[in-house]
């Protein structure tokens, strides 16, 4: 590229980079597997997703394709299905995938009218108190609200426990259904036939679900993303005002965190443990991920605990990846243009801070001989 320095070129690669999740830690919970002592969902059918992409550092957010505040549509909506399961791993119905780490109450979805609310809590797992899982959830049914607690399974329906033995069900007032299937889990149906199914993994539930095929374009939304008529998991980031693309996932995320106003858990029951100092940096989360790849607690990731993707920002090539080598890799993706919600890729990462090296290179070399000739002047 003409005209071009190594350090621009290399500025215009760091702009391009994607930020990818370190991967799942060895401590986390699994995701529900045939065998594996839990329940497994039924398979969740997602149509193709065109791009996973979610630029989480955007420093503006874009205007929302053609749409006001909560319009609906006259269109079905394409691609009903949706989860949240293990340390939570989201999935919108447009198949964007992300890590949601946060603490505290969540709106999951909504829709316009309220007839369907779908609310999860999120608490650090007791395996690990690096990770948080859903530990309980609240959904509105037509006129009847649901509540879940993983911890104790117990189930209210409508503010009074409800007793539901395995193999039966029991009919909600407004139309609705919940089914206390022979494994334990839960399905509950509303009058328009929305499907939420609740699987307990013992320290955690996994929640996963499909939309009514009555519902219609824009009609449901919330941090499991937009339900519309396309299949472009881009605009599934959709705030409550319905106005704009949220491109800081972080942001996204505390948009749909539950107000006092709208809550659906019981009261008195625990709101979950915010998180303290509000949303975690970059290199906060860093830091917390090579804790818990860091077995052997010595500051250094070496031998089994250095995966292949990881070797790639052993950029001194001991061998080993030090804590500041593993922060540095995440900060120096922390300002980039189109990061992916998840993983942490860090092979581009390592591009990137290879190609910095390089340029800073070369441009000690060209002050060194433009010095050089000064000298000799």
């Amino acid at each position: 590229m003409s005209g071009q320095t190594p350090a621009m070129v290399a500025k215009k690669m760091e702009s391009r980079l994607i930020l990818e999740n370190a991967g799942q830690a060895t401590d986390t919970p699994p995701r529900p597997q045939e065998g594996a002592g839990m329940p497994t969902p039924p398979p969740i059918a997602a149509p193709p997703r065109p791009s996973l992409r979610l630029g989480i550092l955007e420093k503006k957010n874009e205007p929302a394709p053609e749409k006001s505040a909560w319009e609906v549509g006259t269109k079905a909506i394409q691609g009903l299905a949706f989860s949240s399961v293990g340390d939570p791993h989201e999935t919108t119905g447009d198949g964007l995938r992300f890590d949601n780490m946060k603490r505290g109450e969540f709106v999951k979805l909504q829709s316009v009218s309220g007839d369907f609310v779908l609310q999860t809590r999120q608490e650090p797992w007791v395996k690990n108190k690096f990770v948080t899982v859903n530990t309980a959830a609240a959904l509105k049914m037509g006129k009847d609200t649901v509540t879940y607690d993983g911890k104790t399974n117990a189930i209210t329906v409508n503010g009074k426990v409800q007793e539901i033995k395995k193999g039966s069900q029991f009919k909600l007032p407004d139309g609705g259904l919940v089914k206390r299937l022979s494994n334990g889990s839960l399905e509950i149906t509303s009058p328009k036939g929305d499907s939420v199914r609740i699987d307990n993994g013992g320290s955690y539930i996994n929640v996963t679900g499909t939309l009514s095929s009555q519902r219609k374009d824009g009609e449901v939304r919330g941090s499991l993303g937009s339900f519309d008529n396309d299949t472009s998991s881009a605009n599934d980031t959709l705030g409550r005002s319905g106005n704009e693309i949220i491109k800081n996932l972080n942001v996204f995320i505390e948009e749909w965190r539950v107000q006092p106003s709208e809550r659906l858990f019981n009261p008195g029951d625990a709101t979950g443990e915010l998180d303290p100092g509000g949303v975690a940096t970059a290199e906060q989360l860093a830091e917390k991920h090579f804790m818990l790849k860091d077995i052997d607690n010595d500051g250094f990731l070496s031998g089994n605990e250095v995966t292949s993707s990881l070797r790639s920002i052993d950029l001194d090539g001991d061998g080993k990846v030090s804590k500041k080598e593993f922060v540095d890799a995440n900060k120096a993706a922390n300002n980039l243009s189109e990061p992916q919600a998840t993983p942490f890729n860090f092979d581009r990462i390592a591009d990137i801070l290879r190609n910095k090296k390089s340029a800073a290179e070369e441009e000690a070399k060209v002050e060194e001989k433009r010095r050089a000739r000064l000298k000799g002047l």
